[in-house]
């Protein structure tokens, strides 16, 4: 009898809960979804009929500053990938979060890390935000964005079982060619930035 046949697998029914679902993380969550969706609204939408202006700074540098709307006191190209960010917000991730709010409610792993990946999004998004963009009217917004997606984040990845959790993934999941991925992304990114 070999040592595979002696410890049967478990039907996905039978399976340890690899994840316990909580009531702060769901509130947390429907609270970043509220925020996020006024903030990507005002920033996307939001027009104050500005136009770009030049600027010299303290160090003689002249820039160019975007000039309109939310974001009028960034540069350009900053300004515009805000507002990029808040369309990717608006279309994609507010939705996706509510999906995986939905099935993390109901016990449901892939609704969980589906939620972990999510907040993680929104953490790193304002995070961006709250640090990078010239002060706002929604600089309290993208505080508070930040820090519910941080502790969110924190508690979403403390409801998991680690000991339950690998009974959930096959065996022939390609491991190898993830990891490859990953190095050769990483070392490409690493290779930009130098």
């Amino acid at each position: 009898m070999s040592s595979s046949s002696s410890t049967p697998r478990r039907r996905s029914s039978e399976r340890r809960p690899s994840m316990k679902p909580s009531k702060n993380v769901v509130w947390l969550s429907w609270l970043i979804v509220a925020l996020a969706l006024v903030a990507a609204v005002i920033g996307l939408f939001y027009q104050d009929g500005g136009s770009a202006f030049s600027f010299t700074t303290l160090r003689g540098q002249i820039v160019q500053i975007y000039g309109q709307g939310l974001y009028r006191y960034d540069g350009p190209i900053t300004a515009v990938g805000f507002r990029a960010a808040d369309a990717v917000t608006l279309v994609l991730a507010i939705p996706l979060l509510v999906a995986s709010i939905v099935l993390y409610r109901r016990g449901r792993l892939q609704g969980g890390l589906l939620l972990v990946g999510m907040l993680a999004y929104f953490l790193y998004n304002y995070g961006s935000m709250a640090f990078g963009a010239a002060y706002n009217s929604l600089f309290l917004v993208y505080v508070a964005l930040f820090s519910a997606s941080l502790f969110g984040l924190v508690l979403s990845l403390t409801s998991f079982d680690l000991q339950g959790l690998p009974a959930h993934f096959s065996k022939d999941l390609p491991r190898r060619g993830m990891g490859l991925f990953l190095v050769v992304s990483g070392g490409a990114l690493r290779s930009a930035t130098c």
